[in-house]
This record gives C-alpha cells, sequence and structure tokens, in this order.
C-alpha cells in the first residue's frame, strides 16, 4: 500500500501490517489538555465555487451532533455501519456517534457497492 502513496516526507503508519510494533509503545496518557474550542479537524470542500477551501471543525461541534441526541438513541446498544468516505462530513456522525456513546463500529470493505 505505501508504494501507491505519492512522495513525501510524511511518516506513513500502516496499521495493518505495522500493529505489532505499535502495540509495545506506551499506554499512559499523553497529559495533553483539549478543550471544546480546539481543532478536531479540517475538512476540505470546493463547495459551490469550484475553489477549494478548509473549513475548521472544533471539538464543540462533534460534541453537540452526537452527544445527548434526540434524533437517534446513541448507545453500547447501536452498531453503525460506516460507509462515508472519510472525506465526506456525513464519517463525523458516523464515527464519532459511535465511539463517543460507546456503540460499535462496522467499516464496509473497500469497493463494496451494497444497495440499501
Amino acid at each position: 500500500m505505501k508504494e501507491q502513496l505519492p512522495q513525501s516526507d510524511a511518516q506513513v503508519v500502516c496499521l495493518d501490517t505495522e500493529a505489532q510494533e505499535i502495540g509495545k509503545g506506551s499506554t499512559k496518557n499523553l497529559g495533553v489538555e483539549i478543550g471544546p474550542r480546539d481543532l478536531a479537524y479540517i475538512i476540505y470542500t470546493s463547495g459551490s465555487t469550484g475553489e477549494p477551501k478548509g473549513t475548521s471543525v472544533e471539538q464543540r461541534s462533534i460534541a453537540r451532533l452526537v452527544k445527548g441526541a434526540s434524533y437517534v438513541e446513541f448507545g453500547p446498544q447501536l452498531t453503525v455501519l460506516v460507509m462515508a468516505p472519510i472525506s465526506f462530513d456525513a464519517s463525523t456522525f458516523e464515527l464519532w456517534g459511535a465511539l463517543l456513546n460507546g456503540g460499535r463500529l462496522v467499516l464496509m470493505p473497500p469497493g463494496d457497492q451494497r444497495s440499501l
């Protein structure tokens, strides 16, 4: 897989092939304080203009979306099929809805084109 990526100075970590080595790392808390206004991620879109731009998403925006929601009952009983690409904002709901509420994620295999 690494050979398919563009040339870069970035360190690439392959979870599927390096899991054993990763598992040898420390499990200690890093001691990093994160607050609700801290950046969670930046999503890039061209929107209606066709010009790429980044939109910053704060931690609190994710929490507001999936914690205490009245439109879905998140919790340990919930299993979420992750279908949205990570580059699509709907993946935020799928991933963090389950993870921040004790639910379970099931990842759709790459290339799977099932119709629901």
